[in-house]
């Protein structure tokens, strides 16, 4: 039989595009065989009862007066240390969109974080919980000059992961970004 997916968007949610696919196949995957021959192979889905993160930010930030745009960056290093977490991987996007678009761009980094205890701690609750790491951490330079930086909200980046364990990690290390963000100022 085949299977229909049906799902109703509330009217506040109908002009925003991100997460509604990455929702609905979430919701595809967490129904059994019994529920698809128990619907007829028909799965209704109302995300104002399923979408927790309708009223939770999907990221912490702070914007810096007159500072230096790689002294923050060495700074935002140095915090997430301090919380435990390495930084396995970094993007310089104005330096990629240059050499690959031939565009100028703002300054903009993407640290990718990773505090190794927790994630190990997640990945074995969750085999697959690595599309979603790391943390990625930006700091970039405004129009004003101002440097801004803002990390992932792991609890709203992890809110469909139907696993405690996971939920408790991405609580804790939602703490210690918001931390590494707010000793910045």
């Amino acid at each position: 039989m085949p299977l229909v997916l049906v799902s109703v968007w509330p009217e506040k949610y109908r002009n925003r595009s991100s997460g509604y696919i990455v929702f609905i196949f979430l919701n595809l995957l967490r129904m059994s065989a019994r529920n698809v021959e128990r619907n007829a192979g028909i799965f209704v889905s109302n995300p104002t009862n399923n979408l927790k993160t309708k009223d939770m930010s999907y990221y912490f930030n702070t914007i810096l007066g007159d500072r230096n745009f790689d002294d923050v960056v060495e700074d935002v290093k140095a915090g997430l240390a301090v919380e435990g977490f390495g930084v396995p991987a970094e993007v310089d996007m104005q330096k990629t969109f240059k050499i690959k678009l031939d565009i100028n761009f703002r300054k903009y980094r993407i640290l990718g974080a990773c505090n190794p205890e927790y994630a190990l701690k997640g990945v074995e609750s969750e085999k697959n919980l690595g599309v979603l790491l790391p943390c990625s951490v930006v700091v970039q330079e405004n129009e004003d000059g101002r440097v801004e930086v803002a990390a992932v909200n792991p609890k709203a980046s992890m809110n469909f992961v139907d696993d405690p364990v996971v939920q408790e990690v991405a609580s804790e290390i939602a703490l210690r970004l918001e931390r590494v963000i707010k000793n910045l100022g």
